[in-house]
């Protein structure tokens, strides 16, 4: 991170980090993307996606990333900007039982919290290889984590589903819609906020 700050490096920039981080520093920065109805939004998203593919590529493989919208400028602030707080290790056996250990939890005071379930997430889900995570697990697991949460909680976050199209069927649907709902979430209340409303946090809010 000292690197990339002092931009104290050689090569692509891109480089600087590995596949687990670009994962959680486009899932963060996708997450603040939540207004689908927001065309800027909408063009963000397209251009994560795009990234995500280019970082994630393998050496043989040609991808055309646009080098107008993707300068080594824009590449560096969005790994300032979006770069998670973190990364936990997960050494147990089973993908299954070790993900069931870590509770989906969030806090609408705190994005560090939400960050730092998806962190322990996609790690484990890097180190067992995602390609081996069927998608009935996947879905399994997703449906686990919801039910963890108090009823109106549930709805809500099933509200926010069905309003933003979104799919939330893998786990990366599930992680990329929870940040984006704790973001609008937030958004909601600093707007509140500006009107002089008072936003008390309660049982629900984390």
């Amino acid at each position: 991170m000292a690197q990339i700050r002092r931009g104290d490096f050689k090569g692509d920039v891109e480089s600087l980090v590995d596949g687990l981080v670009w994962d959680k520093i486009i899932l963060i920065a996708q997450s603040k993307c939540f207004e689908y109805d927001n065309p800027e939004h909408v063009t963000q998203l397209k251009h994560l996606n795009d990234l995500a593919i280019y970082v994630s590529k393998g050496d043989d493989v040609e991808f055309d990333l646009s080098q107008t919208i993707w300068t080594q400028e824009s590449i560096l602030k969005l790994m300032l900007d979006c770069y998670p707080k973190g990364t936990e290790s997960n050494d147990l056996d089973s993908f299954v039982n070790a993900a069931r250990q870590i509770p989906p939890q969030y806090d609408y005071s705190n994005a560090a919290v939400e960050q730092t379930f998806c962190d322990k997430i996609l790690h484990l889900m890097k180190e067992v290889g995602e390609d081996k995570i069927t998608v009935d697990i996947q879905k399994l697991l997703v449906r686990e984590y919801i039910k963890c949460w108090p009823p109106v909680v549930r709805t809500d976050f099933e509200k926010f589903l069905i309003d933003s199209g979104k799919p939330n069927i893998t786990l990366r649907n599930f992680l990329l819609n929870l940040c984006s709902w704790t973001q609008s979430a937030r958004a909601s209340r600093t707007k509140s906020e500006l009107r002089l409303w008072t936003v008390s946090p309660n049982i629900n809010t984390s």
